[in-house]
């Protein structure tokens, strides 16, 4: 069996997979290799938004995270696969096989199959028509759930304005942590519906922490004109963290719950005005923002 973990220097997500590997070969039987996209462009072209990315015997398994749970089960059905023996034996199956009649209770099955099969399909799609509130939310954001949760990395960064502000600093709430550069237009479109966002819902369980990659203030103090924000803008210049969490094209977003785990990837720009954001980080927690008392 070839197990093969596609990554890139540097991703954190990337290391955690790669434990994971490591820790199931000793319970089955495959040969591990690892391949970093950033050596071929046909697989960083093809990768780049997806890792770390797990391939069995040529197939996709999993991509963004592994969950132990699922590889134990298919590296187990796939050994089974493969130990199995290559001749097939079946008491009922005559020699000549235009002797053979299919028995009632097979047609049976083969029925039964059939119907499960299509009550299955039926059921997904009214899950996705009629389905929970959140789901809903995130499929029309267009965002990548993080299953099973894993701890956030940390970070110290310098904050607009003067002082720092770490990963702790915002312990408790919902946190949406966002990669951007001034240079990057995708990222200035989408800018202007963090205000609507970081006001739509209440500051004491909603955090939003724009990380920009520019070389330094000035470029990030021209972009804002000196407006007031309500919300914390970061510098990263040396791009140590983007890369440390997967980002190398931007935008690109990630949302923690309020146990500093990671939950959702958004891959390029929103509309973060959107009515569904909120419902969104609603059920990760996050309160609506009360509205001023009329005068």
């Amino acid at each position: 069996m070839r197990v093969t973990l596609y990554t890139k220097p540097g991703c954190h997500l990337c290391d955690v997979a790669h434990g994971v590997l490591v820790a199931a070969q000793t319970r089955h039987a495959f040969d591990l290799t690892e391949v970093d996209i950033e050596r071929d462009p046909a697989v960083f072209e093809r990768f780049q938004y997806d890792i770390p990315v797990v391939e069995i015997d040529g197939r996709r398994a999993f991509k963004h995270r592994i969950d132990p749970a699922v590889l134990e089960r298919r590296l187990s059905r796939q050994g089974d696969m493969e130990a199995a023996p290559t001749k097939k034996y079946y008491s009922g199956l005559p020699d000549d096989p235009r002797m053979w009649v299919v028995p009632r209770w097979m047609k049976a099955a083969f029925a039964a199959l059939a119907l499960g099969g299509m009550a299955a399909v039926v059921g997904a799609n009214l899950w996705r028509e009629f389905g929970g509130v959140a789901e809903r939310a995130r499929l029309a954001l267009d965002g990548d759930l993080i299953d099973p949760p894993t701890e956030a990395l940390a970070f110290t960064l310098p904050v607009r304005g003067g002082g720092v502000r770490t990963l702790a600093d915002y312990r408790g709430k919902v946190v949406f942590v966002n990669f951007w550069a001034t240079w990057c237009p995708p990222c200035r479109d989408e800018m202007p519906s963090f205000s609507a966002l970081s006001r739509a819902l209440d500051p004491a369980t909603f955090a939003l922490a724009a990380v920009s990659v520019d070389e330094g203030w000035p470029a990030i103090d021209g972009f804002f004109s000196g407006a007031k924000l309500s919300y914390d803008v970061l510098l990263d210049p040396t791009r140590h963290l983007a890369a440390r969490y997967g980002t190398n094209k931007f935008p690109e977003t990630y949302v923690l719950d309020g146990q500093g785990r990671l939950r959702l990837k958004f891959v390029g720009a929103r509309d973060w005005s959107d009515p569904n954001a909120v419902k969104l980080f609603e059920s990760l927690g996050a309160r609506r923002a009360k509205l001023p008392a009329a005068p």
